[in-house]
């Protein structure tokens, strides 16, 4: 991604509600993000969204409008800058051979 001139975040968000579709259909359908992990038994966050920008603009700008669109239902606890993938398996080795 880094060549393509992207960079990547993980933003950590607290939800009040798990009743949100809504939501989880606008981050499914969102072209930067690459992937949402759903958590249960934290108590600081509960939402991990991994997003990939050209630029730190766009990323506020993404904040921005996940705010005014569920900023009732969503507290951003934490974001991080991905400085290096060190490891990650997208697909399973050998699935498509």
């Amino acid at each position: 991604y880094e060549k393509l001139g992207f960079e990547s975040y993980v933003l950590q968000l607290k939800r009040s509600t798990f009743n949100d579709k809504d939501l989880l259909s606008y981050l499914r359908l969102h072209p930067d993000v690459y992937f949402f992990y759903s958590y249960l038994g934290r108590e600081e966050w509960d939402l991990d969204v991994g997003i990939f920008t050209n630029s730190s603009k766009e990323l506020r700008s993404f904040i921005i409008e996940l705010k005014e669109k569920f900023g009732s239902i969503l507290k951003l606890q934490n974001m991080y800058f991905v400085d290096d993938i060190l490891k990650d398996n997208i697909a399973p080795s050998g699935l498509f051979k």
